[in-house]
């Protein structure tokens, strides 16, 4: 994720604190969160605007401890699921972990 990492410090310092989205679908709504994990590390004076995962294909366990680590650096965190997602059902009972939209659909 060091590459996902360097082009959101990148695009914040080309267009300017507090104005860069970053929007993350599927497995590589997983690559965003892990690389906004290690740009808040790297540099954790960055602002980014909105972050949008749709339908990511994560394990719920691993994105638990990731919000307070980058909650710092975004001004929001959307999440979009839906029910019937086939794609993430099948990812979860091939990865064994309880996917991140399935688990939220679970608490609405």
């Amino acid at each position: 994720m060091p590459d996902i990492a360097d082009a959101i410090i990148e695009m914040d310092r080309r267009f300017g604190s507090g104005v860069v989205d970053i929007v993350g679908h599927s497995l590589c709504a997983r690559g965003v969160v892990l690389a906004l994990y290690e740009v808040a590390n790297r540099n954790p004076d960055i602002r980014l605007d909105e972050i949008v995962l749709l339908a990511p294909d994560m394990d719920f366990a691993i994105f638990q401890r990731i919000p307070p680590r980058i909650a710092p650096i975004v001004e929001n965190i959307t999440v979009y699921v839906t029910t019937g997602d086939r794609p993430l059902a099948l990812s979860a009972q091939l990865h064994g972990y309880a996917q991140l939209a399935i688990s939220l659909l679970s608490r609405m």
